[in-house]
């Protein structure tokens, strides 16, 4: 489907909002500081990055074991979250 030039930008404008999306550090531990994005498009804390910043993910980014102790923490089993 091709989109007038209007709806293209609106579209890549939202596709950019990742300041609104949930984001984790690599052990599951949900981030409400402070981030930044890189360059390549990557999320790191902090304002501005500095040598201490961390990268930052989306759920679907993390291991099974960290979308795990999310889901535990939220109460929520994954058969739940299916329905």
């Amino acid at each position: 489907m091709i989109l007038p030039k209007g709806k293209r930008k609106m579209t890549k404008q939202i596709s950019k909002s990742w300041k609104f999306q949930g984001h984790y550090l690599r052990d599951g531990t949900e981030w409400k500081g402070n981030q930044h994005a890189m360059s390549n498009g990557k999320i790191h804390t902090g304002k501005t990055h500095t040598k201490t910043s961390k990268p930052l993910f989306h759920f679907k980014e993390l291991s099974k074991t960290a979308q795990e102790k999310i889901l535990k923490k939220h109460d929520i089993s994954k058969k739940s979250k299916k329905s």
